[in-house]
């Protein structure tokens, strides 16, 4: 039996005793009830019921941060997205200017290349 399991049995067994479930923990009712078994009954549920909470706190701390994360991702590729097509339909091509050096250069191996001045 896991420590869960067995903290479950032993909540179980304790407000089961109770003939009949007595208010919430917190609420008025509880707070007029006298101090005895089924004002301990309502802490006792009270506490298993934060206590299942965190059984799987865990996994879903994981899952949640699997969704966000899956979330972030996609509005971050569709972003991305929208902007390479913005670009795109953006993009003449018009006032491009290659570095001078550059294109100097590109000229020369060019020039001497197609005249087969190159070894």
């Amino acid at each position: 039996m896991s420590p869960a399991e067995a903290r479950r049995a032993w909540a179980y067994g304790y407000f089961s005793r109770i003939p009949k479930p007595g208010p919430a923990y917190g609420t008025p009712e509880w707070l007029a009830l006298p101090e005895g078994p089924e004002k301990w009954a309502s802490v006792v549920r009270a506490a298993e019921s934060w206590a299942i909470d965190g059984d799987n706190l865990i996994e879903r701390l994981e899952a949640e941060i699997r969704f966000e994360r899956e979330a972030f991702k996609a509005t971050e590729d569709t972003e991305y997205l929208a902007r390479a097509a913005a670009h795109r339909e953006s993009w003449t091509g018009a006032g491009f200017r290659p570095d001078p050096r550059l294109a100097d250069e590109i000229e020369r191996e060019w020039a001497e290349w197609s005249r087969g001045d190159v070894a």
